[in-house]
């Protein structure tokens, strides 16, 4: 979870993120779809 967190303000805008169908934190996937523009 640390080091995905850190991932957050390096991935681009315009950009889809694909996860483990395991991996699921709320908090986590909230503030990476809000951190930039177009981000899913």
């Amino acid at each position: 979870m640390m080091l995905a967190q850190e991932l957050v303000e390096s991935t681009p805008d315009f950009s889809l993120t694909m996860f483990d169908k395991s991996f699921y934190s709320l908090g986590l996937l909230h503030d990476w779809h809000h951190a930039g523009t177009e981000r899913h």
